[in-house]
């Protein structure tokens, strides 16, 4: 499998668009297509070191995989601020 990232824009309203394509489809199709599932997110809301909150939207002709997620990841205080460490870090995220 190969990802794309397409369009970054990082602000409210921002967003981007992922495309997951499929090297091998004996597994089973894409949903977008046969041999891709592609994504488009828009943010909804960007807390520097909190929150980042987005609309995930599933492109798919499939009403069983399209539709829209709302996605809200958090992180705790101290994430970000500590560049370089290999404490590693924890987030939560809803959807």
């Amino acid at each position: 499998m190969t990802a794309s990232l397409r369009g970054f824009d990082p602000r409210v309203g921002g967003g981007y668009r992922t495309i997951l394509t499929h090297d091998d489809t004996s597994h089973g199709a894409g949903k977008t297509a046969p041999d891709r599932e592609e994504i488009e997110v828009r943010f909804v809301e960007l807390i520097a070191e909190e929150r980042v909150t987005d609309r995930v939207t599933f492109l798919s002709n499939d009403p069983a995989f399209a539709g829209e997620m709302l996605h809200i990841s958090s992180f705790p205080p101290g994430i970000g601020r500590h560049q370089g460490s290999d404490d590693g870090a924890e987030c939560a995220a809803r959807h």
